[in-house]
């Protein structure tokens, strides 16, 4: 088992009694075109409550933790919003005593990041759990998938989101983000990337968005976003010890600890979101790797 040194220092961390009165909170924070984590999902299919939709069907209450469904609206365009509405949240739950752990999924990634790096704020986020995160872009975004998925759409697209804050210097000091990712590609986003680049040939690329992702993706954005690249590119790796030290956006971790090979999993978009739960123990009767993985393949 390849687990994170973070996780064994959060682990041990807890051993330690908390201030009297002080509650840790689990924030989980979903992706583009939800409005909550357990409602409606965006990316995720299936419906509410469902077994069969990628993790929605549980919130994580690893380390006895209180779960909170962070409802955050990620349907209209407003990047600024969802903010708002996130850090009203933070305001609630993770400021002293308290504490906080943050799950967040795909463009939850984008708005924590962009709260945090635009509020003087400093709340007490021991660190964040960080599943297909989009806050590099993606390719797929534009005005194409304002159009047909959701206007929020719109913030996704790999210049506006990375130029929407400081990516290196957004986050609580000494708050880790750990991160995973997936490459297992999604025929429907294939077939939606290739639409995508016809309609933007037909229009004499007029209409921005939807040309094909990068070679290795989940189906709705690539490694140098999921993997918190400094940059836009085609990387074959999601995550390597032997990366040169700024590759990787600073504050942020790979989940695993590995040698010199790739540490994406064999997981879509859609199933990244409720792995990533199961590993941290936030399903009763699942844990371990090769359980966790069995078990959001199916979703």
């Amino acid at each position: 088992m390849r687990r994170t040194l973070g996780l064994m220092v959060l682990a041990v961390g807890f051993l330690i009694p908390m201030t009297a009165g002080a509650t840790s909170y689990n924030i989980h924070l979903a992706g583009m075109c939800s409005k909550d984590w357990t409602g409606s999902s965006g990316l995720t299919p299936g419906g509410s409550g469902s077994s069969s939709n990628g993790g929605i069907k549980g919130l994580a209450n690893a380390w006895a933790a209180v779960s909170v469904n962070a409802v955050v609206d990620q349907t209209q365009g407003s990047l600024s919003v969802a903010s708002s509405q996130l850090k009203s949240i933070l305001d609630t739950y993770c400021t002293a005593p308290n504490n906080c752990y943050i799950y967040n999924y795909s463009a939850g990634d984008l708005v924590l990041g962009y709260t945090f790096a635009h509020s003087p704020t400093s709340w007490n986020v021991t660190s964040v759990r960080t599943a297909a995160g989009a806050a590099g872009g993606s390719t797929l975004a534009g005005t194409i998938a304002s159009a047909v998925a959701c206007s929020f759409a719109s913030n996704l697209t790999e210049s506006y989101a990375r130029g929407s804050y400081t990516h290196d210097y957004g986050y609580n000091t000494g708050t880790s983000i750990y991160r995973t990712g997936g490459h297992k590609q999604m025929t429907i986003s294939n077939v939606a990337c290739v639409a995508g680049s016809i309609i933007n040939f037909l229009s004499f690329g007029l209409i921005s968005g939807g040309t094909c992702l990068q070679s290795h993706n989940d189906g709705a954005v690539a490694y140098h976003s999921s993997g918190g690249y400094q940059s836009v590119g085609d990387n074959q790796y999601f995550w390597r010890s032997t990366d040169a030290s700024g590759s990787h956006w600073r504050s942020h971790l790979s989940y695993w600890v590995t040698g010199t090979g790739d540490v994406g999993d064999n997981l879509n978009h859609y199933n990244e979101k409720g792995w990533l739960v199961c590993m941290d123990g936030g399903y009763s009767g699942l844990s371990g790797y090769t359980a966790c993985n069995s078990w959001a393949s199916t979703q």
